[in-house]
């Protein structure tokens, strides 16, 4: 008897912390793909705004979202610029996936702050 119940405490113990490792991979996950999202879009108004011509300017906001999603542990699966101006990536962190958007502040009916 004491048998099963120390294997059930085992199991137990088991299942509490992949489901604490998940959570902790998911909070990475989302944590990354919001970094990644605005590394994009701050490289998008970066292109915009620069009148030099230079490797620096012209990496592209994907390329940006990668680099900043591998310093945060996470794997870009997804990177899409629109034409907007925003970004939008989808990111891998261990067993977790995220995605974010990133970009101007929208304009007009409910945007307008003018």
């Amino acid at each position: 008897m004491a048998v099963a119940v120390l294997a059930v405490a085992i199991v137990m113990g088991a299942a509490v912390a992949g489901v604490a490792g998940l959570a902790g991979d998911r909070a990475q996950a989302r944590a990354a793909a919001d970094l990644a999202a605005l590394a994009g879009a701050y490289q998008v108004r970066r292109e915009l705004a620069s009148t030099v011509d230079d490797e620096s300017t012209r990496a592209g906001p994907c390329a940006a979202a990668r680099r900043t999603a591998a310093a945060n542990g996470a794997t870009v699966r997804q990177c899409h610029e629109y034409g907007d101006g925003s970004v939008q990536v989808t990111v891998a962190s261990g067993r977790a996936e995220a995605s974010a958007r990133a970009g101007p502040e929208a304009k007009g009916p409910g945007g307008d702050s003018g």
